[in-house]
């Protein structure tokens, strides 16, 4: 078992969990009990571990990595988080906020190029006309009526 005490960083996950980072490795809680916590690394089938206490105070470590460090991880994880709170809190296009946020980052070219990429994952494609078809089910209410007078241009 090895003790290093290296300095320790807390962030939120994009589903609300805390999570530790240490060594530019990032962590998720695995067991909490009253005198420790027991923290695992994220990668799957990862044998590296952090116990704390519950005061987030550095305790011991175990196991070793099984993959090379990506230090950019930890950035782009700020990275989404201030963007996020930045699109909770203010009104602008999220367009706009995403293209300022990206200008003040020092990513590398392959770490911009993956966060696009995942970006045109998420974002919805848009139609190629206006014209579609509305599903039976949303043409009447749960009554059986009719929802839509008419649908058609």
């Amino acid at each position: 078992m090895s003790i290093n005490t290296s300095a320790i960083y807390f962030l939120d996950s994009n589903k609300g969990y805390r999570q530790l980072i240490r060594d530019d490795f990032i962590y998720k809680c695995n067991k909490q009990t009253t005198s420790k916590i027991c923290w695992i690394c994220k990668t799957k089938n990862c044998k590296a571990k952090v116990h704390t206490d519950p005061n987030d105070n550095f305790l011991s470590s175990s196991g070793d990595h099984n993959r090379l460090l990506e230090p950019e991880d930890f950035e782009v994880q700020c990275f989404r988080k201030i963007l996020k709170d930045r699109v909770i809190n203010e009104t602008a296009p999220i367009s706009k906020l995403y293209a300022e946020e990206i200008a003040k980052t020092q990513f590398s070219s392959e770490t911009l190029a993956r966060l696009n990429q995942a970006r045109r994952q998420l974002t919805s494609v848009l139609p190629a006309s206006a014209s579609f078809d509305i599903p039976d089910c949303y043409q009447i209410t749960a009554t059986g009526e009719i929802f839509l007078i008419s649908y058609t241009l």
